[in-house]
């Protein structure tokens, strides 16, 4: 299987996985990188701390950036409008 490292884009710079992990393909490598992302955002906005996260940069095991996955694309799909209905109430 391809090797893939997920590198974890931070406000001050990248923080590069030096070990990589292996996937079937990008594909399946990007669904880790979103589920990755939406457990990172969840755990801090729980814990009340800033997201201090930008993304995941999936590299290909020569190094090339092969894809980044930013936060938001990782967790618009999870928001549904009844999140903020009666929301104007408070």
């Amino acid at each position: 299987m391809p090797q893939f490292f997920l590198h974890l884009i931070v406000p001050d710079g990248v923080v590069h996985d030096s070990e990589g992990s292996s996937y079937p393909d990008l594909t399946s490598a990007k669904t880790v990188a979103i589920r990755a992302l939406r457990e990172i955002v969840s755990e801090r906005l729980m814990n009340g701390l800033d997201l201090d996260v930008d993304g995941i940069q999936i590299a290909g095991a020569d190094g090339e950036l092969l894809v980044t996955v930013t936060v938001l694309e990782a967790v618009a799909p999870t928001i549904t409008a009844e999140m903020f209905q009666g929301s104007e109430d408070h």
